[in-house]
């Protein structure tokens, strides 16, 4: 999913509550991971440091507020 779809998944149903989750070292437990209504999202297929994982989650959040603005993100 690109940063276009990414913004659109997230402002297609304003009434609609949103929670991130960044799996642990040791993934997902079942229960997280069968969550009715989820959608598992993945940056890579690589691994990242949870801290890492934060920024980049959050600079997407970003650019998915920009999109749905109408202000550009690449300068």
């Amino acid at each position: 999913m690109d940063s276009q779809d990414f913004s659109k998944l997230i402002f297609k149903d304003e009434a609609r509550e949103i929670i991130f989750v960044i799996g642990g070292a040791l993934g997902l437990s079942e229960e997280v991971l069968n969550y009715k209504n989820s959608i598992r999202l993945s940056f890579s297929r690589m691994t990242f440091l949870h801290e890492m994982t934060r920024v980049i989650l959050a600079e997407q959040i970003f650019r998915a507020v920009a999109i749905e603005k109408g202000k550009k993100y690449h300068y």
